[in-house]
């Protein structure tokens, strides 16, 4: 049964969740939610929902898409090593602490286009089977995305990161695209894995960038627009980022 626009208690909400009505677009439920280790089959649609705490899928098996578009969570989000056997959309959602994601598996894409995360956003070891979208999205700590797998393009434009962005030893199927994108810190892509383009164009990069161990098999894109400060990059690609950034202070470190 749908309950748009339903005042619910935390209770009410997972028993409606696991009982199998799936519909709570618009609901307000008054609490935390938790659903660690459960089994929940077919989809879950949380658009425009408030929930007034915060959310544990850690570990849980989801058997169909999460959809949590316009919605705000008061809290923090944890889906640590959860399955989601289809996509994860937060499109537009706004989460008032941290998205814990580390180690989990998505088997469409991520969708977090427009958002707003006002802790960090950990996707450490996650492997996302479809396109990451972090267009727009506005991060309050860092994003850290090491040794994470996604087997699609990943484009964070326009978005900005208040702390740093780690991609170290993750592995992109697609290209990397942070056209426009402001980090407030540090960008590491050490040991990373680029199978096309990497596009920094009119990107601003506080600190250091450091390429130590990357490989990227397409272009090479490093016309910022500010920063960074300093590259850091294997004997193996000097060569490409001196010419992609020519005036940008450049070490290059053994791997």
């Amino acid at each position: 049964m749908e309950q748009q626009g339903a005042v619910l208690t935390s209770k009410e909400a997972r028993e409606k969740i696991l009982a199998g009505e799936k519909g709570l677009r618009g609901a307000t439920i008054e609490g935390s939610l938790d659903l660690d280790r459960e089994i929940i089959k077919g989809d879950v649609d949380f658009r425009e929902a408030r929930i007034k705490g915060d959310v544990y899928l850690g570990v849980a098996l989801i058997e169909g898409a999460l959809r949590f578009e316009g919605a705000i969570i008061e809290g923090f989000f944890d889906l640590g090593g959860a399955n989601i056997k289809d996509c994860l959309n937060l499109t537009g959602a706004v989460i008032k602490n941290y998205l814990y994601l580390k180690g989990s598996t998505i088997e469409s894409y991520l969708g977090l286009h427009g958002a707003t995360i006002e802790g960090n956003l950990d996707l450490g070891g996650a492997t996302i089977k479809g396109h990451l979208n972090l267009n727009g999205v506005t991060i309050k700590g860092y994003l850290n995305l090491n040794r994470a797998t996604i087997k699609g393009n990943v484009d964070l434009g326009g978005a900005t990161i208040d702390n740093y962005l780690d991609f170290g030893g993750a592995t992109i199927e697609g290209h990397l695209d942070l056209e426009g994108t402001a980090i407030k810190d540090c960008l590491y892509l050490v040991n990373a894995a680029i199978k096309s383009y990497l596009c920094l164009r009119e990107a601003t990069i506080w600190r250091f960038m450091v390429l130590r161990g990357a490989t990227i098999e397409g272009n090479l894109d490093l016309s910022t627009k500010e920063g960074p400060l300093q590259i850091y990059a294997s004997p193996e690609i000097a060569q490409s980022v001196h010419w992609a950034a020519p005036i940008t202070p450049l070490v290059v470190m053994k791997n």
